[in-house]
């Protein structure tokens, strides 16, 4: 008989060696349509909206500010003083980290850096835990919510859409008590006035994110689009949290682009929806280094 420890652990090894793989699979697909639409591709690109692409390129930069307050809210919860300006530069200067195979070392990073100021292993798990179940709770139900109120045109995949909403929500209602009195002492319980906190902030950062992918699309003249701006909005948050929690899928690579392309009424075809959107990855990638270095150029002024 399997013990648990053991299917845990061939769990574990199945999960990250499918990470390891989809993630080229899934750039071989995007590269191959991109490549099939090049045509197509080049003239949305050489027809785009300068400043709308610089406008989504800043937002994104400017959404670093967002990225550590949730974790400022709940170390404070637990008594633990860590001034928000360091909080800021560990993700900032971690955020390489993201690109390494396996969409984990970012996570792995923090998580060193938090143990070196001060946590323990068991208020790491608890946090990390926590962390992710909010993130996906809070885009799964903005998205979802946001794409039910505002969507035109109802179809079957709304039920499904409805259904991860309402669970989220629920998930979000949930978890601290779950955490805390299941899997952990008590006292990781996050005050409630933390949590909701929180979660509110993890919303503004989604919905900053979301304008930001408007502006993208916003950008190409030539993309008819019969979404109204804020179902786009919506469709873009939920689509990430589906590929957030897609275990075989890093950083929801592949995923997020199919279920974005499947959710938006456009002129162009699946893959090559796809194939431009993957171009909004890229434009994360920039504005993730452009953040990257401003924290170093930070942390060399702070030095002299």
């Amino acid at each position: 008989m399997i013990s648990s420890t053991t299917f845990v652990k061939a769990t574990k090894s199945i999960v990250n060696a499918s990470k390891i793989l989809f993630t080229p699979i899934a750039l071989a697909f995007l590269v191959f349509f991109s490549w099939q639409a090049k045509e197509q591709l080049t003239s949305l690109f050489s027809s785009a909206n300068i400043e709308f692409i610089i406008a989504s390129l800043l937002l994104w930069i400017f959404l670093q500010l967002f990225s550590p307050i949730f974790t400022l809210l709940i170390f404070r919860g637990w008594n633990i003083a860590i001034p928000y300006k360091e909080l800021l530069l560990i993700h900032t200067n971690r955020l390489p980290a993201k690109y390494i195979p396996g969409g984990v070392w970012h996570t792995v990073a923090r998580g060193a850096d938090y143990k070196y100021r001060g946590l323990n292993g068991r208020q790491l798990a608890f946090y990390f835990l926590l962390e992710a179940i909010v993130v996906a709770s809070v885009t799964l139900a903005l998205g979802g919510t946001t794409i039910i109120l505002f969507q035109q045109e109802h179809s079957i995949i709304l039920i499904g859409i409805y259904a991860a909403s309402l669970v989220s929500m629920l998930a979000l209602l949930a978890a601290p008590r779950i955490l805390a009195g299941s899997m952990f002492a008590d006292s990781y319980a996050v005050p409630p006035q933390n949590y909701w906190l929180s979660i509110t902030f993890v919303a503004i950062f989604w919905m900053i994110a979301a304008l930001s992918f408007v502006f993208f699309i916003g950008a190409f003249s030539e993309l008819q689009l019969t979404d109204s701006p804020i179902v786009i909005a919506g469709i873009y948050i939920f689509s990430w949290g589906v590929g957030y929690i897609t275990l075989f899928a890093p950083q929801g690579l592949g995923v997020s682009e199919y279920m974005a392309a499947h959710l938006i009424s456009s002129n162009l075809s699946l893959g090559y929806f796809m194939a431009l959107l993957a171009g909004f990855r890229i434009l994360i990638v920039i504005a993730d280094i452009s953040a990257w270095l401003l924290a170093k150029i930070c942390l060399i002024e702070k030095q002299k």
